[in-house]
């Protein structure tokens, strides 16, 4: 073979030559910061989940149950206009009507007007929550009742002759109702009445009075209401507005029915008691009120002395004390027959009226109460009225 140039040889470096030669540089991305949610902030978030979800759920269950409760309300006084009123308003026109009008009006007084604001409100109401037929339930959690409340509610003012005339329709219609009636064709329709299956066992009173109570039924159900709803949405805020003013007319009718309660009461006393001193006739004046009635037994001296009980009353002028007629005497334990109890503490809160004898009065203005403490001869404790027109001590009973 003929000799030729020789291939050049690979040289592969040494174990000793590799150990000389330097790494080559790893290269590193920038540093970044990552933040993970910590196990409380889960719990935390979780926890707040719950709770949206809670609230979403006890709202929607508050505004069925408003729903219903109205529904129920309107059914309640549609069977007393269709049941009730409306033939006794059709036997106006007949020879013998079951009631006069004013004695209608007595009955019922403004319950019309109550009726139709009802069922306005109810259909903006279902218009509202059922905007068509194939929503049988509240078509969202998020349904916004506060403008339809704020422009319907302030007729709730309408309750206030209802409610004030209440307790004279219920006088009214017990009277009607007893067996010693002057009007027996109204009592046989008031039994026929009743009796049908569409009352459910109810008196045509237990109906009366559902609308006494229906105001403080709404307030209860805007609390609920307003606490199941986000502070954060505007729809809170609003439902405090409405709040706010239900609690207000509330407050206004049981203002203007204890008020009314009170002239009646005043009027009464004034009819039944003798010998009432001028300053006090007639007893109903500007600015008088009624702030306290009780029973007090004066003591008859010496023992074994007979005692008397007499009804006193606090007015904001004067201090008056009254003594039943035919009132009993009552024994030295102080103890009395029950009849005769009930009789003497229920005379001036409406019940069967009762004859009194004005026994004394003192003006306020002149009068001093003091506090009689232990003594060192071992008095025992009592207030003592002192008055230019006469005096007396009260001793704990």
């Amino acid at each position: 073979m003929a000799s030729g140039t020789p291939s050049p040889l690979v040289s592969f470096p040494t174990s000793q030559e590799l150990a000389l030669v330097a790494p080559l540089p790893v290269p590193h991305l920038p540093f970044r910061r990552i933040s993970l949610p910590s196990a409380p902030s889960l719990v935390l978030a979780q926890r707040q989940s719950v709770a949206d979800d809670d609230r979403q759920a006890k709202r929607i269950k508050i505004i069925a149950e408003f729903y219903a409760t109205e529904k129920s309300y309107l059914d309640g006084l549609d069977l007393v206009y269709n049941h009730f009123l409306t033939p006794i308003l059709q036997s106006l026109d007949t020879p013998k009507p079951l009631l006069t009008r004013n004695e209608i009006t007595t009955l019922f007084s403004n319950f019309i007007d109550i009726w139709n604001f009802h069922h306005t409100f109810f259909a903006a109401l279902s218009a509202r929550l059922h905007p068509s037929p194939s929503t049988p339930s509240p078509a969202s959690h998020t349904t916004p009742l506060s403008s339809l409340l704020l422009a319907h509610f302030p007729y709730l003012s309408l309750y206030t002759p209802f409610i004030m005339t209440f307790p004279a329709s219920l006088a009214f219609l017990t009277s009607l109702s007893h067996p010693s009636t002057l009007n027996p064709a109204f009592a046989t329709f008031m039994r026929t009445q009743e009796s049908h299956p569409a009352c459910a066992h109810l008196r045509l009173a237990d109906y009366l009075l559902t609308p006494v109570q229906r105001c403080p039924r709404y307030l209860l159900l805007l609390k609920d209401l307003l606490n199941s709803t986000d502070p954060e949405e505007p729809e809170w805020e609003r439902l405090q507005e409405v709040c706010g003013l239900v609690e207000k007319i509330t407050t206004s009718l049981n203002t203007a029915l204890a008020s009314h309660a009170q002239t009646l009461s005043l009027i009464s006393i004034q009819r039944n008691t003798r010998d009432l001193p001028p300053t006090l006739t007639p007893l109903i004046a500007p600015g008088r009120k009624l702030l306290k009635r009780g029973a007090l037994i004066r003591s008859g001296g010496g023992e074994g002395g007979a005692r008397k009980t007499f009804e006193f009353l606090l007015l904001s002028d004067y201090l008056l004390w009254l003594e039943r007629e035919d009132a009993p005497v009552v024994g030295h334990d102080g103890g009395s027959s029950p009849r005769k109890r009930r009789a003497s503490i229920n005379a001036l809160g409406g019940g069967d009226e009762e004859k009194w004898w004005c026994r004394g009065s003192m003006n306020l203005i002149d009068m001093e109460v003091v506090m009689v403490v232990d003594r060192p001869g071992g008095s025992e404790e009592r207030l003592e009225v002192l008055s230019p027109e006469g005096s007396f001590a009260l001793y704990p009973g």
